[in-house]
């Protein structure tokens, strides 16, 4: 039985496209950093679990500085949808 998965090759166009760093998934998943420049992205079970893990981390991470929210604090000039009003609250 074959024990490795294929990885959409494009799969770091996509990522790019969401503003997301397919080097910085990478590392989050702890994968090498080479990998989305093979020909062919094989990868074993448990690297792509770590691999979608890594992605859902970093999106997590991306969507809080989005919205200008971390830890349920309004971070100041991170956030493209901070308003006005966010910013007088967090004064």
């Amino acid at each position: 039985m074959n024990n490795r998965l294929r990885v959409s090759s494009t799969l770091p166009q996509k990522l790019e496209e969401l503003g997301i760093s397919p080097d910085t998934v990478l590392r989050q998943a702890g994968l090498p950093t080479g990998l989305f420049k093979l020909e062919r992205i094989l990868v074993s079970i448990e690297e792509f679990f770590a691999l979608y893990r890594g992605i859902a981390e970093i999106n997590d991470v991306f969507q809080r500085l989005k919205t200008g929210k971390v830890n349920g604090r309004v971070v100041l000039g991170i956030g493209a949808g901070a308003s006005e009003d966010a910013f007088k609250k967090s004064a």
